[in-house]
This record gives C-alpha cells, structure tokens and sequence, in this order.
C-alpha cells in the first residue's frame, strides 16, 4: 500500500505509537496508547490499526506477544507528514548565545565548540565535517623568519580557516625578501583555491622572471612551496559525546555498540559518512533514518544533517548520530538554529580577522 493511503485514524495511532517509543522504549500495546491518549475508540478498535499499520510497514513486532515500534519506514512518514517541530526555549537560545560570546575569534575553536554544544544540548553524539583547506580560495600569506633557516607560512582563507607550517629551507632568506615574496604572492595568487595554488605560482613567476625577478628569489620562493604537501588537507572532523551514546538502551547490545563506537572512533569513516550524505545545495535539515544511510556501519542509526555557511558559501556540515528512536521533533529545530547561529559566528569571524588586517 501506498504512504498516501493512510487516514487520519491511521495517522494519529502511528503518530501516538512512534511518541509513545521515542520517550519510553519499549513496545507499545494499544492499551498503553488508549491510557495515554484517551483516544474515543477502543483498544480493540487500536489494536486492528496497529495490525493494519504492521501490514503496511509502518510498524513491527519485535517478538510474539509484544506490543509495536517504528520501522524506518514510520519514522519517514512520521517525519515528513506528522510530526509538529517544537520551538526552542529562550534558555536554550540565552545558553548558545552565552557559550559563543565567550569564545576566541580562532575559527577551529568555533566548529569545535559548536560540535560539543549540539552534542550536549541533543544527548547525541555531535560530528562536524569542516571544508577548511583544498577547495578553499587563498585570502592572505604571511611569511616570518622564526630561526635559521626556517620560516613560519600562515595560511588564512576565504572559509576563515588559518593554519601555520614551519618551513625548513636550505638557506635562510632576508626579512626584506620575505617581505617582497608575501607581497607577490598577495598580489597574484589571492582568491585561487588553495588545490591550484602551485600550478598558479609556477605561472606566475615564470612572467615574472622576465620582467627581472630575482632568480634566487624565485627560486626560495619554489623551495617554501615544494617542502612539504601544502594545502593537501581536504577537511577537519570533530566529534563529540561518545559518552551519550554508551548510555542509549539501543546500544546495550556489545556488538551494535562496538559497530557505532568503530564509526565515531575513527576521523575517516566519520569523514565518508558525512561527504556521501553532502549536499552543497541543501537549505533545510536532512534526516537518514536506518537504512537510508548508505553506510551499513550506521545502518541501525539516523544521521541528522545540516550545512553551514560563511557568507553565502558552504564551508562544512553539522551532524547528529544517534538511534533511529531520536526525539527528532526537538533535535531539528535545534539543528536548524545551531547551523544558522554557526554560519553566523564564523561569518564574524573573517570579517574580525578581515578588519584587525587593515588596522595593521
């Protein structure tokens, strides 16, 4: 039978049950759901709904002479045609807002606080895919002499993210050369992705070598760039509230645990999940209910997801993982506010870091 096939008697009792699961988790009898919603039909009448709701997919017994839960498939209809979000409460708004204010302007610092503040807030584990270098576009070089022969290079680009590699050269080179190898790379190679930055750089100097560039500057400059695998990085994860997941009843069994721990332990498989789930088009929260995650490793767990910006460019992902019973009336609402008061904060922060640049 089809989804639209339901009738409002179907909705509520599917709408009652999957409540009923979520807060109390365990197999819902049609008696429970009579005491608990005083519904003007008997449990009998209950009763034949849920067996019509079983034979459409909606719902399963997990052993004889058990009560009902969701399957993926209720949890789908649930999401998409019952459920009615709940606001978040001005505490929960106040205490966001208190939690930022209180942080530095290092964009890192930012993702993983937001990352431990979903996960506190939600009791789910939090997971945070940030896009911070690669595809990223060059906003601004620095380059320092710290000690002989060796330089510091500090990063800074358009998604806010700023990292710093110590450079080891064959030779020290002069501050004043330093000086002019930063201006030329600010002049020519601001605003290229990070993953063209060599192809560009070779471009440029070899114009420049006609027109009376240095070659030795030319050629420091190719050593700093050639020393190490600048700009592989692709992304940063975070991860945060392992510790809620271990409490969770879905989880008592050792080997649904371990199979959850082995994804949340590890920056890779975290990493696969969420770029396979990406969707740089996305404008609403995303939910993957059971199997609809490609990955059979979570294949017993929701992943709730959300984009997040800087400007008007998506720079990361935020993610809940969880069992599938997720108070998802409560968890979006809050993921929504969370992604739009991240792309806020890190929004600030380039312009922060954008402003201290011109007063220098």
């Amino acid at each position: 039978m089809n989804i639209s096939a339901l009738n409002e008697r179907r909705n509520r009792i599917l709408k009652a049950l999957i409540s009923l699961y979520i807060k109390h988790v365990e197999p819902i009898s049609s008696k429970f759901i009579k005491q608990k919603y005083n519904f003007l039909i008997s449990s009998a009448t209950i009763r034949n709904i849920m067996h019509e709701l079983e034979e459409m997919g909606y719902i399963k017994q997990p052993y004889t002479s058990s009560g009902r839960i969701p399957t993926d498939k209720g949890y789908r209809y649930y999401i998409d045609f019952l459920m009615k979000k709940e606001d978040l409460t001005s505490y929960q708004k106040q205490k966001l807002k208190k939690e930022y204010q209180a942080l530095s302007k290092k964009v890192e610092d930012v993702i993983n606080k937001a990352t431990e503040i979903l996960s506190s807030m939600s009791y789910e584990a939090g997971v945070n895919l940030f896009f911070n270098f690669k595809e990223s576009l060059l906003r601004h070089i620095d380059l320092v002499n710290i000690t002989y022969g060796r330089i510091l290079l500090t990063v800074v680009t358009d998604s806010g993210a700023i990292k710093d590699y110590v450079i080891k050269l064959s030779e020290p080179v002069a501050d004043n050369e330093l000086r002019e190898i930063s201006n030329f790379l600010n002049i020519y190679l601001q605003n290229v992705p990070l993953s063209r930055i060599k192809t560009e750089l070779n471009k440029h100097l070899k114009e420049k070598e006609k027109e009376g560039l240095s070659v030795d500057l030319t050629k420091k400059t190719l050593e700093i760039f050639d020393s190490k695998d600048i700009f592989e990085d692709e992304y940063e994860i975070y991860q945060n509230g392992i510790n809620y997941i271990l409490k969770k009843p879905e989880f008592r069994d050792i080997d649904r645990l371990k199979c959850i721990l082995d994804v949340l332990e590890n920056k890779e498989a975290i990493s696969k999940i969420l770029r396979d789930s990406f969707d740089p088009s996305l404008k609403r929260v995303k939910v993957l209910i059971g199997r609809e995650n490609k990955h059979k490793s979570i294949q017993e767990c929701s992943l709730v997801i959300s984009n997040y910006r800087i400007g008007n460019r998506t720079v990361g992902l935020l993610g809940l993982l969880g069992p599938t019973r997720m108070a998802y009336s409560k968890l979006l609402p809050l993921m929504e506010y969370m992604s739009e008061v991240l792309s806020k904060v890190l929004t600030r922060c380039l312009l922060d870091y954008e402003e201290d640049e011109i007063d220098e």
